[in-house]
Order: structure tokens, then C-alpha cells, then sequence
């Protein structure tokens, strides 16, 4: 049994995006809920674990979760002190650097910290060498078997502005190449998962990911990624070594550095059958991510 706190306003977000998804259709659409918290909570459901969201503290259970909203990890630290729960995991989506809020993440009161990648973890230890309760926990994606064999079209999901943006797309164009443009908060899953039905390639613009849940998306729909290499993380002033795309392997794509670069991946990635939904199905399912948690709290 699981007690699971996220920032109230998620809740509010999401009832807003559906007044907007009714009265605007595709034209104009927020981003989808709180993918950690739904993927989460249909793992727990697969795996017949009781759980329950924001609950009073008559109804807490003994292990909890806060998701996000600084708010209720001070409320569950406060439970910890006053021997109301036994078990406290924070994370992944409390703060951006560790000292944030006076350094609340690193609570003596906090069992385990968990972050989504492993670069993220090396930030955290940056900042406290000596902490030793942080575990890498990913968010899981529900598992597919959708097969295309007859996809043609490419995928161009662009997050953050990027140099070689409008190089790639007069390539496609030159090449004659079918290929179809999102933007990062104007599309709903549901478009986004139509559209990956037929795409053969997904190429992504970002900065850095904390983990890259898009990405993993387009994997489960046995899409493979060819991602612009990015491996700063800017903060402030402070500047750390991070990741476009932290999961990404020989198995699911390729990254990308430059324009030439990009051509020749392309081209690589074109004419190769890789298998990302094997993979994502083995490594990063909603039941991998459940076992994960579960053994994090065990240990």
C-alpha cells in the first residue's frame, strides 16, 4: 500500500485541458496530465496494489510518495517526524537543483530520493557528496504490440528552438521525404500517438531530458529516435554535464551533433530495422517501473 502527493494543481490543469480539448478540438490543446503520476498509477492498478492520491492524514498509509509540490513534502516530512508513516520517497519532479528550498530534498526525514536519469543523480551528489539514499527511478510506459510494416512518413518533434531545425526540414523537402512537424504543448497523446502510428523515424529537438518520455512513447510504438545530441544543463549560472536523450541506445536510435552529421544518421537510421518496442517493453514498462519502486522501498 502506497500513499501518492502531487502539487494540487495538476488536477486543475487537467480539468482545464479537457474544456479545451471540447470547445477548441485539435486546434488548440494543453500538454496531457502529469504522465509520471497516470503511468504510475496504471502500473499499481496492473499489479493489484493499493494505493490512494493527496489523502488525509486519517487515511496515509505507511509509504509515501510525493511526486510533486514542495508543500506536501513538508506535510510528509512532518508525518516522518511524528512517526505517522514510516517510509518517505521524494521525487522525481520536486525540484530542478537540489538547493532549491533551503535543500528540503536532502531531509535526514527522507528515505529515499528518487531521480529519473542517471545525470541527474550526478547533480544531486555534486551538491552532497556524501548522501547516499538517491535511486535512479524511471517512469514507465504502458507496454504496446502495434505493428505498421507500411509507415513512410517522418516524425519532427520539436521542443526547443534549434540551429539545424530548418537545415533538416529543406533535407526532407529536397529528398522529396513525406514528413509531418509537431510543436512541444500543441498537441494532445492522442494526436501525437495517431501520428506515431505512421511514422517511420522520429526526429527530436530538445536541450537536455530528465528522462525523455516522448521518446519512450514513440519506442512503445516501435518507433525509432534520431535525436540532437545536447549535453549541457544550464541553471542559473551553474552549468552541468546532462543529456538530450538519457535512455537512448543502439537499440531504439541515434543521436545526432551536427547538420552533417544528422545526414548521414539519417540515412543510417532509413535503412535499418531496429526493434525500440522490444526493448521498451523489457526495460522501461509500466510493470518494470513498479518493480523498480517496489524494490527501492524494500531496500
Amino acid at each position: 500500500m502506497i500513499s501518492i502527493y502531487v502539487d494540487k494543481r495538476f488536477f486543475f490543469k487537467n480539468f482545464i485541458e479537457k474544456i479545451l480539448t471540447l470547445f477548441f478540438n485539435s486546434k488548440r490543446k494543453n500538454l496531457g496530465p502529469s504522465s509520471v503520476l497516470v503511468n504510475l498509477i496504471d502500473g499499481l492498478n496492473n499489479h493489484n496494489i493499493k494505493f490512494n492520491v493527496n489523502p488525509s492524514i486519517k487515511n496515509v498509509y505507511k509509504v509515501c510518495l510525493v511526486i510533486s509540490g514542495i508543500d506536501n513534502l513538508k506535510k510528509c516530512i512532518y508525518f516522518k517526524k511524528n512517526n505517522k508513516i514510516n517510509t518517505l520517497l521524494a521525487g522525481p519532479n520536486l525540484v530542478t537543483i537540489p538547493s532549491e528550498y533551503n535543500y528540503i530534498i536532502f531531509s535526514k526525514y527522507i528515505n529515499k530520493i528518487l531521480v529519473p536519469s542517471n545525470w541527474v543523480k550526478n547533480i544531486y551528489i555534486s551538491y552532497n557528496k556524501n548522501c547516499k539514499n538517491i535511486s535512479i527511478w524511471f517512469s514507465g510506459i504502458k507496454s504496446s504490440n502495434f505493428k505498421n510494416t507500411s509507415r513512410k512518413k517522418i516524425l519532427i518533434y520539436l521542443k526547443n528552438e534549434n540551429i539545424y531545425f530548418n537545415k533538416c526540414i529543406n533535407y526532407l523537402y529536397k529528398k522529396k521525404i513525406n514528413f509531418n512537424v509537431i510543436r512541444y504543448g500543441f498537441f494532445s497523446k492522442q494526436k501525437y500517438y495517431e501520428l506515431l502510428k505512421n511514422a517511420k523515424i522520429l526526429i527530436y529537438f530538445s536541450i537536455t531530458e530528465s528522462q525523455g518520455l516522448a521518446m519512450q512513447e514513440a519506442w512503445s510504438m516501435n518507433v525509432p529516435t534520431l535525436v540532437y545530441k545536447y549535453s549541457l544543463f544550464t541553471h542559473g549560472k551553474k552549468k552541468f554535464k546532462g543529456s538530450s536523450s538519457p535512455y537512448l541506445n543502439n537499440n531504439c536510435g541515434l543521436f545526432f551533433k551536427d547538420f552533417e552529421d544528422f545526414t548521414i544518421k539519417f540515412k543510417k537510421l532509413n535503412n535499418k530495422r531496429l526493434n525500440p518496442q522490444k526493448w521498451l517493453n523489457e526495460n522501461m514498462s509500466q510493470d518494470n517501473s513498479i518493480k523498480k519502486l517496489f524494490e527501492i522501498i524494500g531496500k
